[in-house]
């Protein structure tokens, strides 16, 4: 067969063709390549942006994050001296005292206060000085003698002034939750209450009256669901049908979230936290939804509270009658032993 000149030039210019569609797929697999890296990268340096961005913690702070300080102490403390912080998410003054030992032990500013700075030291598997030392360092922080008189004046207001965290859980119930709330302007108190969203979506205008009274309206899923068992994408879809659901009704976005059935661990918190919720336990259960009568819950919360501690209570779920008549025997009762009773930081 004979070859001609125009055979020639057309099987190069294929040879041209077939190179440069080559090359743009291979250039075209390295942008996409180098894509996917940049795209990780930023993903990387967002995460760092939002550990930066967290707030500062401060004596007053209440929520999730506060909670999880309390934990990461207990775990690095000696002996376990703080204990008493394990199990409350309320920065208080013990708290403070145990942020300035550990700022002392890290050659920190000791300001008692959550910064960058400290947030750093503590996720970073500090080093940490023996028992022994640990007692040099806590002498760095008692009271000069020489205020001792001022200081005692100090301790006498703070001991005069109890504060208790009242929470309710359940609600709203258009029967219960407006009980509640009329007893509590009555005394002056205000509480948290952890609204269930599909109960908020029944009754918007009694969640908008409640936080219009000096009340917080919190997240405590949208059904009861168990979250124990159920998916992370579940439990991420729930949470924010419930925020949109008490947001909508309140113009409130709640940021504080109690888990159904007490179900609380690492996994869930992780679950809870993607979700954008910072979980908020309790310190005293009341065990008022099994209606143990009046006094046994009024005597509960006498003997087991302590100044800065969560309370559970419940306003809806069923029939909440004896939680009503607890209220209207306790809050006069501690009011004038001296307890005041704050809402918690749960909503933006």
């Amino acid at each position: 067969m004979k070859v001609g000149r125009k055979d020639v030039i057309g099987f190069i210019m294929g040879v041209i063709v077939a190179v440069g569609i080559v090359s743009f797929v291979f250039a075209g697999c390295s942008n996409i390549a180098q894509k996917d890296f940049n795209t990780s990268y930023d993903v990387q340096n967002i995460d760092n942006i939002k550990k930066t961005q967290q707030r500062d913690l401060i004596l007053g702070t209440t929520g999730a994050d506060v909670w999880d300080l309390h934990q990461r102490l207990y775990e690095l403390m000696p002996n376990n001296i703080t204990k008493e912080l394990a199990t409350t998410d309320v920065y208080d003054e013990t708290t403070q005292f145990y942020v300035t030992l550990f700022q002392l032990t890290q050659d920190l500013e000791p300001n008692g206060t959550i910064d960058d700075n400290t947030r750093i030291a503590l996720n970073n598997n500090p080093v940490m000085p023996s028992e022994d030392e640990f007692n040099i360092f806590k002498s760095m922080i008692l009271i000069d003698e020489d205020n001792e008189n001022d200081v005692d004046d100090n301790k006498n207001t703070t001991i005069n002034t109890k504060i208790a965290y009242l929470t309710f859980d359940d609600g709203p119930d258009p029967t219960y939750t407006p009980q509640i709330v009329e007893l509590l302007n009555k005394y002056n108190a205000s509480a948290t209450f952890f609204a269930l969203g599909q109960e908020v979506d029944k009754f918007p205008e009694l969640a908008k009256e409640v936080s219009i009274n000096n009340q917080v309206v919190a997240n405590h899923t949208y059904s009861h669901i168990d979250i124990m068992n159920a998916s992370e994408t579940v439990v991420q879809e729930d949470i924010k049908k419930a925020n949109k659901a008490v947001q909508n009704a309140t113009g409130k976005k709640p940021i504080c979230f109690r888990p159904p059935y007490d179900a609380i661990d690492n996994e869930i918190k992780q679950k809870i936290g993607n979700a954008g919720g910072q979980v908020v336990m309790w310190d005293v259960d009341t065990q008022d939804w099994a209606r143990p009568g009046v006094d046994v819950i009024v005597e509960h919360i006498l003997d087991y509270a302590q100044s800065g501690e969560v309370i559970l209570m419940h306003d809806g779920g069923g029939n909440r009658s004896q939680t009503v008549e607890a209220l209207e025997i306790l809050l006069p009762e501690m009011k004038e032993k001296g307890w005041e009773f704050r809402a918690m930081d749960c909503v933006r």
